[in-house]
C-alpha cells in the first residue's frame, strides 16, 4: 500500500489540494524504522524511498499537510533521515573510491 501512494498523489495533486493526508502517524513511524534498521539496504521491498517520497507529495499537496507534518515533527525526522541518507552515500563513495 505505501508503493502505491506517492503515485497517486503525484497523479492527482490538484484534486487531493483541499484534503489533508492522515496518515502521518504512521508514515513517520516508517520512516524511523526505516532509517534504524541496520538490513534496509538488502531487503526486497523497502519502505523508506516509498515513504519520503509519500512525505514530498503531500506537502506538496496541501498546506494544511506541511503544518500538520510540523505538528507531528515529522520535520525533525526528516532532517534526521537526510542526514543519515547523506552519511550513508558518502560512506558508499568513499569505499569505492
Amino acid at each position: 500500500m505505501m508503493h502505491g501512494q506517492p503515485s497517486i498523489k503525484s497523479g492527482y495533486i490538484s484534486e487531493l489540494h483541499p484534503y489533508k493526508y492522515a496518515g502521518y502517524p504512521q508514515l513517520i513511524k516508517t520512516i524511523k524504522l526505516e532509517t534504524a534498521d541496520d538490513q534496509l539496504f538488502s531487503k526486497s521491498a523497502p519502505l523508506l524511498a516509498a515513504a519520503s517520497e509519500l512525505a514530498y507529495y503531500t506537502v506538496q499537496c496541501s498546506a494544511l499537510n506541511a503544518e500538520e507534518l510540523r505538528r507531528e515533527r515529522g520535520l525533525e525526522v526528516s532532517d534526521t533521515f537526510w542526514k543519515w541518507a547523506v552519511c550513508r552515500i558518502h560512506t558508499a563513495q568513499n569505499s569505492i573510491h
